[in-house]
């Protein structure tokens, strides 16, 4: 598990090698990606701006990649109960919100699955292979 620190620095890095190469991100399709909204103390959210403003972000790309990390280490960190039960719920409902029509094929850890999410059930049956005994 990476800790805040690693995760900020690896953040920053990846950056500064984008900057670098002029390497902008691939688009991604929208079905990908839900709206959220968050409230943080005004010193927090000036700090995100002015760090993505210097790399020629903006602040939801630059928290984006943390936030992804920290629901990992928040989900990693329920009891196998609740991750079973979450992991299962949560893909269910991505894949209710999948778009009409769309193929897709997913091989993970938790097995094969067609038309359906199955990424937090895979990442809570790889968790549970790293962590055997």
């Amino acid at each position: 598990m990476k800790s805040l620190n690693q995760l900020a620095s690896k953040i920053i890095d990846d950056l500064y090698i984008e900057e670098a190469m002029k390497n902008n991100p691939p688009e991604e399709t929208p079905y990908h990606k839900r709206k959220m909204s968050l409230t943080a103390p005004i010193t927090t959210v000036f700090m995100f701006d002015a760090i993505a403003a210097r790399f020629g972000k903006t602040r939801i790309e630059l928290l984006e990649p943390a936030l992804e990390l920290y629901a990992e280490q928040l989900f990693l960190s329920l009891s196998d109960e609740d991750r079973n039960s979450l992991s299962v719920e949560v893909d269910s409902l991505i894949t209710e919100n999948l778009p009409e029509g769309i193929q897709m094929q997913v091989v993970n850890s938790a097995g094969s699955f067609e038309n359906e999410c199955a990424e937090w059930r895979g990442l809570n049956a790889s968790f549970k292979s790293f962590n055997k005994e």
